[in-house]
């Protein structure tokens, strides 16, 4: 028994209340010992986009579920856009370049900052 991943709102997404400490909190519990009960995949969703990519992935790690949905499809050149959008802002955040930085030399990437 156990649920497969439990929705954790995105740092700096539209969904009410999620402050850091309250994130932190729900991250931990979905993904820590629950007895006998499988732990749950943390997913994190609901406004996460190129822009807060970075601080997401700060604050939560590269151990758990990231849904973007409007994060791709509202990019000006189209969900192929908004994918590469996602990568190159990903690949800055590996590289330890801050995302603005990067996407000055990345159009892609510079126009999914813009929603």
């Amino acid at each position: 028994m156990g649920g497969d991943m439990a929705r954790v709102g995105a740092r700096g997404g539209y969904l009410v209340g999620n402050t850091d400490a309250e994130l932190e909190s729900l991250n931990e519990a979905y993904a820590g010992p629950w007895g006998n009960v499988a732990p749950t995949l943390p997913a994190i969703s609901g406004g996460l986009k190129p822009r807060n990519l970075a601080g997401n992935l700060d604050m939560f790690g590269t151990e758990v579920f990231y849904l973007a949905g409007t994060g791709i499809t509202k990019h000006p050149d189209g969900i192929a856009g908004g994918v590469q959008a996602m990568r190159l802002a990903a690949e800055a955040w590996r590289k330890g370049i801050p995302t603005e930085d990067y996407a000055q030399h990345h159009k892609l990437l510079a126009q999914g900052l813009t929603y």
